[in-house]
């Protein structure tokens, strides 16, 4: 519960955190298709209740190409769950998110204005989206380029992934991977996720551009140690 409370307060702040906060934990604690389930149904709520407070500033034609890029992304992503061991996919996590976090540390950016970035960024997303859980690193690194506001790159993200994990979720229950333990793990959960999700906007109201971008590099730092060491002690 504790890991999903902190995950949902990040989430609320940096718009994108929630993947990146609980997977690594949850995958350490219960196996990586099972954290998969459990972390994709809650990022469905906390990930709409971020998009539906601050849909005034959803960069809409960006959010819909880089979703369309997921859903090409997503069998590839389903093919690695079903055929790489579950301490790979956790060491994947961890090198493609601490790439990221270096990536921006080093300045490197995406330059705006191309929809061709919107879509490979979706693409990469969606294949991580149904292997590893943490869909978040691509699309953070094709906005980083762009100037936006904060508000503007947290509602944007908060969509595509709202909308990624509900297709997740339907390819999960296809698959039988939603099963009661994961039901009482989410319903549990929830009424924790809804107050911590209005502790991280009242976060985000009281946060400076330069402290957000900041935040998102640690978070993702943080992120990328968790899963390796949990890959390596695996």
């Amino acid at each position: 519960m504790a890991i999903i409370a902190a995950a949902t307060v990040v989430q609320g702040v940096s718009g994108f955190g929630f993947s990146l906060a609980s997977m690594p934990l949850l995958a350490a604690l219960l196996g990586v298709e099972k954290a998969l389930a459990i972390q994709t149904t809650l990022g469905i709520v906390s990930n709409s209740l971020t998009a539906v407070r601050s849909r005034s500033d959803i960069l809409r034609p960006t959010a819909g190409r880089m979703l369309a890029g997921a859903v090409c992304g997503m069998p590839l992503g389903w093919i690695l769950l079903n055929h790489v061991s579950g301490r790979w996919l956790k060491l994947l996590v961890g090198v493609v998110v601490a790439a990221l976090a270096v990536a921006l540390t080093k300045n490197i950016r995406i330059q705006s204005g191309q929809s061709l970035a919107d879509l490979l960024s979706g693409l990469v997303s969606g294949v991580l989206a149904t292997s590893v859980g943490t869909n978040g690193p691509p699309l953070v690194l094709a906005l980083a380029g762009r100037n936006l506001a904060a508000a503007k790159q947290r509602a944007t993200l908060s969509t595509c992934f709202a909308v990624s994990n509900l297709i997740v979720f339907f390819a999960l229950l296809s698959s039988g991977r939603i099963d009661r333990a994961v039901v009482v793990a989410v319903a549990a959960s929830v009424p924790l996720l809804v107050v911590a999700s209005a502790a991280g906007h009242r976060l985000f109201d009281r946060l400076q551009q330069h402290h957000y971008e900041r935040l998102v590099i640690w978070l993702l730092f943080a992120s990328a140690g968790v899963a390796i060491t949990s890959a390596l002690a695996g």
